[in-house]
């Protein structure tokens, strides 16, 4: 169990580190406790808590100047030769910091409504599921100020 939880941790993890680093200044805001909980100023979306028989494990919340947050669905394990990716990541994104791509099957983003839903799968079978389960796991913060550039782009 010790070793799962230290997957699950390393996980999100690597998940702020990816999700972070899209301009220099910006945090790695999962390595803060009170960042990793905070609201997005626009509705996120999930899977659910199972795709295809795999589990949501954890939820990575990037704060910063380009807010987006990640749902990782179950784990993997990585060799000391190489890294591993966790079978399904669904990233919500505010449209203007993210347009949707399709770059193959496995890996592309949808649009709803202010966002972008970006789906990272390990197959075609996967990435199909997720996509017809996608929900609006919480909706928007009025409360938080936005970007300068999410008012340009005419959210709220």
């Amino acid at each position: 169990m010790a070793g799962e939880a230290r997957i699950v941790a390393l996980l999100g993890l690597m998940a702020a580190m990816l999700s972070a680093g899209c301009e220099k200044d910006e945090p790695l805001a999962a390595a803060e406790p009170s960042q990793r909980y905070c609201r997005m100023p626009f509705p996120e979306y999930d899977a659910g808590p199972e795709v295809a028989g795999i589990r949501r494990q954890v939820t990575v919340t990037n704060c910063g100047r380009r807010p987006s947050v990640t749902y990782i669905y179950g784990t993997c394990r990585a060799t000391s030769d190489s890294g591993c990716a966790p079978p399904l990541e669904v990233q919500t994104w505010s449209y203007c910091h993210r347009k949707p791509r399709h770059t193959s099957a496995t890996d592309f983003g949808v649009r709803r409504g202010p966002v972008t839903v970006v789906i990272f799968a390990r197959n075609e079978k996967v990435a199909q599921r997720a996509v017809a389960l996608l929900r609006k796991a919480r909706p928007a913060d009025p409360s938080l100020p936005l970007t300068r550039k999410l008012r340009a782009c005419g959210a709220r």
